[in-house]
């Protein structure tokens, strides 16, 4: 705020529209004003304007009937986007509050909770706090395999397939089977990883390209008397 101590609530757009607003741990809290109802974030709405219900069935998406009236609001987080919780009856960013992470950790909504992270350089517990960690690395090879060096620190991931362990190839920056790949063999066919990619074999008794399709030794002896050429 330019250093200068400013009550919260004087700033632009503290709370939405016929809200009031109250300084608490340095944040502007926002209710809506007697008679009025909705997020006191965004807007609160008048009791008059609202539509009548008997039940949340009645009424839209995220929204619930209170005092026989449709408000935005929830009754649990299922109601809610990932990215939100239900929490004191709205649908809100859980990452929004204040205090929701330890100090040096990042915060992401994920499955209607606050996901803590320590920022890059950082350890510790992130719900707490995170300190500086001393550095692990100037270059990949300076980390263990399945691992690269990103800020000074060794984590979990790769650039190119001499990052992996020989039986894993890097996809998409991570280090995986390349078995498990999409057509990584032909039909009937088994699979080996071997130097970061698949090895195709034909399963007993099969003949073919194992890239392709293995078919049958006792149908190819067949059709070869048939003189029928594949």
């Amino acid at each position: 705020m330019g250093r200068v101590c400013k009550d919260p609530c004087s700033l632009l757009n503290a709370c939405g529209a016929n809200a009031n607003c109250i300084a608490n741990s340095h944040r502007p809290v926002c209710t809506c004003k007697s008679g009025f109802v909705g997020d006191a974030n965004t807007n609160c709405r008048s009791l008059q304007d609202l539509k009548e219900c008997e039940n949340d069935s009645k009424c839209g998406h995220r929204l619930i009937c209170d005092n026989n009236h449709c408000v935005i609001g929830c009754r649990d987080s299922e109601g809610c986007a990932l990215q939100e919780a239900c929490i004191n009856r709205l649908c809100q960013n859980p990452c929004s509050f204040f205090g929701v992470c330890g100090r040096n950790a990042d915060c992401k909504p994920f499955n209607h909770t606050a996901v803590c992270a320590c920022l890059p350089g950082y350890r510790g517990n992130p719900n707490v706090v995170c300190t500086e960690a001393p550095p692990q690395c100037l270059k990949d090879s300076e980390c263990s395999l399945a691992e690269i060096c990103e800020n000074t620190q060794c984590i979990s991931g790769c650039r190119h397939d001499n990052n992996c362990p020989e039986d894993r190839a890097c996809v998409n920056g991570i280090c995986e089977n390349p078995c498990l790949l999409p057509n990584a063999c032909g039909l009937n066919a088994n699979c080996q990883p071997f130097l970061h990619r698949p090895r195709c074999e034909c399963i007993p008794n099969y003949r073919g390209n194992p890239f392709v399709r293995c078919d049958s030794s006792k149908r190819l002896i067949l059709i070869s008397k048939d003189n029928i050429l594949l």
